[in-house]
């Protein structure tokens, strides 16, 4: 059972680089958060949430991974969504 608290976490996210040798840069984000699994019996299309305040720029978040280092998981991104309040992060 996961409680409901404040939850810190990071999602990584790489850019290709350019030139003849090609070097990625890596960029975190840390977001503070509450992480919320998906009910046990619903049929939804996601594992879980997580929700924290609006970031900047939510789109590039789909594809990547969250790491919540204190309950130790890395989840993969669907997608994201900003609202008036917060944003929240559909987890696969």
């Amino acid at each position: 059972m996961i409680v409901r608290f404040p939850h810190n976490a990071t999602v990584t996210i790489e850019t290709p680089g350019s030139g003849p040798f090609p070097q990625p840069t890596l960029t975190a984000i840390d977001l503070e958060g509450r992480y919320e699994p998906s009910p046990a019996n619903a049929n939804l299309n996601y594992s879980a949430k997580f929700y924290c305040d609006r970031v900047e720029n939510p789109e590039q978040l789909s594809g990547e991974k969250l790491t919540v280092s204190e309950l130790g998981i890395t989840i993969g991104i669907s997608t994201a969504f900003n609202y008036q309040t917060h944003c929240e992060i559909w987890l696969d």
